[in-house]
């Protein structure tokens, strides 16, 4: 058991942990950032392959990427000059890897 959480209607939730399940839910999400990633790294390249291309529709591109894998809230898209930068929101990933494997 991992928690017991009693809400205000008098309800009791127990909620139990399947690591096999969240061993699982962890390389999902490790898949998922490396196919984000490697959509970046496709996009830094047609930008500097091609001056015309903007930025502005590089990024877009990316964040409805992100939206469809469901990771927006855990990653971070920054610019730096003429590129798109990946990164890991760690605290909000560490809240969100504690219910992996959870079920009531």
């Amino acid at each position: 058991m991992l928690a017991e959480v009693q809400a205000a209607d008098g309800i009791r939730y127990v909620l139990r942990r399947n690591p096999t399940r969240a061993a699982e839910m962890q390389r999902a999400r490790e898949d998922k950032y490396r196919a984000l990633d490697q959509a970046i790294e496709e996009r830094n390249r047609y930008l500097q392959e091609h001056p015309r291309a903007t930025l502005t529709v590089a990024r877009r591109y990316i964040e409805a990427k992100s939206q469809r894998l469901n990771i927006t809230d855990w990653v971070i898209l920054t610019e730096q000059e003429r590129t798109l930068v990946l990164s890991k929101n760690t605290d909000r990933l560490q809240q969100i890897e504690q219910l992996d494997g959870c079920y009531r």
